[in-house]
């Protein structure tokens, strides 16, 4: 039951992955009918969003530093796929230290990035793209790149 609440959760968030020319950005059924927006990262919007996230990266720490046992914490980080290629995907946050977030994936790739949904990933904090957290029945709390891959997503219709 858990798993699909984290999951849910990270849907809220919007688990999207990175092109409608106008806006280099596109929206793909996967396989198991998940829809996801892929998102051209030189966009100014996303990087804005990402800088944001990276400025207020305290308040995640500290928020998840006094987690209870059925909060959510979820991080964004993009997943090398190829030689070129990427995908951003969310993990489940498990730790956090002075350096990096490890977690688990929350959702299946479409690419091959070496993993699989549910396997754990160790990623430096500098690579963080976004985050989101959940405490009890209170706001969900992050998520700055969901409002620009949601624009995107309508200005490719």
């Amino acid at each position: 039951m858990l798993r699909l609440i984290i999951i849910a959760i990270a849907l809220a968030f919007g688990a999207y992955r990175g092109m409608h020319p106008a806006t280099k950005a596109r929206t793909v059924t996967g396989a198991n009918g998940q829809v996801t927006v892929q998102a051209d990262g030189t966009d100014p919007r996303l990087k804005a969003a990402a800088q944001e996230a990276a400025r207020r990266w305290p308040e995640f720490a500290a928020a998840f530093a006094t987690r209870g046992p059925d909060d959510v914490f979820l991080v964004k980080h993009r997943f090398k796929a190829g030689r070129t290629g990427g995908e951003h995907m969310w993990l489940r946050v498990t730790s956090v230290t002075a350096a990096t977030v490890a977690g688990e994936l929350v959702d299946e790739p479409v690419n091959n990035i070496g993993l699989k949904m549910g396997d754990s990933a160790t990623i430096p904090i500098a690579e963080v793209e976004d985050w989101g957290f959940k405490v009890g029945d209170g706001p969900a709390v992050g998520d700055f790149s969901g409002p620009v891959l949601d624009a995107m997503q309508k200005e490719s219709k």
